[in-house]
């Protein structure tokens, strides 16, 4: 499942402006806006950006690695 993380992402690494990507997806700049910033992305919206190709690049459950104890 997508995030307004990978939003960005997507948006970065093809240096995309909003007013870009939202008249590639038929969405607003605002709504776009809204999905970057509040995190907010309605399962109309996530399909659409899916199928312009916006991935999942971030994981919740891939937590840092444990520190090693260190010895007195």
């Amino acid at each position: 499942m997508i995030t307004a993380a990978d939003v960005v992402d997507f948006r970065r690494r093809r240096h995309m402006s909003r007013r870009q990507l939202a008249s590639e997806t038929g969405l607003t700049e605002g709504k776009i806006w809204r999905i970057e910033n509040r995190g907010t992305i309605h399962a109309d919206e996530r399909l659409v950006l899916e199928r312009v190709g916006v991935t999942p690049t971030t994981t919740n459950d891939s937590l840092p690695p444990e520190p090693e104890p260190v010895a007195p």
